[in-house]
């Protein structure tokens, strides 16, 4: 009884093992069109976003995140710029549909803002994004995503763009 029991409990640890062997890991880049909504209005650049993911293979609708995002350089006026990076972590529920992925993010960023001739400033934000993804090959995705960063009531950044993901 007990080496059947231990041949039984030694199959299931195998196969969750290999279950998590066979995760779906994945990177990604993406380019944006950003925007700083602030007190001194909204100023334009360009954005860049790196991510490395997770997704279970039990939970398939679901993974986890981490990105690193050069969110832009931004003139305050009165000769002031303003360089905003962020690192995010965050959950991703998908929705496949046939060759398409229609998915939302929600995670909390660590931002770090400089402000030049007066210090910088690091806090962490609510981090959320919507997007799409194509199927191009089974490990090749197109995406298209709308990125929000709120650093407070009257600092916020609004990021839309392209990027490529490879799932391994």
């Amino acid at each position: 009884m007990t080496k059947m029991f231990l041949k039984g409990f030694m199959a299931l640890t195998l196969t969750l093992m290999a279950n998590i062997a066979a995760a779906d890991f994945y990177i990604g880049a993406g380019a944006y069109s950003s925007t700083l909504d602030s007190f001194a209005g909204d100023e334009d650049d360009k954005a860049l976003s790196f991510m490395v993911g997770w997704e279970p293979p039990i939970i398939t609708f679901l993974s986890v995140e981490a990105s690193y995002h050069d969110l832009g350089s931004y003139d305050l006026g009165l000769n002031t710029m303003a360089d905003i990076k962020a690192y995010s972590a965050q959950g991703v529920f998908t929705i496949p549909i046939v060759i398409i992925d229609l998915y939302a993010k929600l995670g909390i960023a660590k931002t770090d803002y400089k402000v030049s001739g007066q210090g910088s400033d690091d806090s962490s934000d609510p981090y959320y994004a919507i997007g799409v993804a194509f199927t191009m090959l089974p490990v090749i995705d197109i995406y298209a995503e709308y990125q929000q960063f709120d650093f407070s009531d009257n600092l916020k950044i609004g990021a839309y763009g392209l990027g490529v993901k490879a799932n391994f």
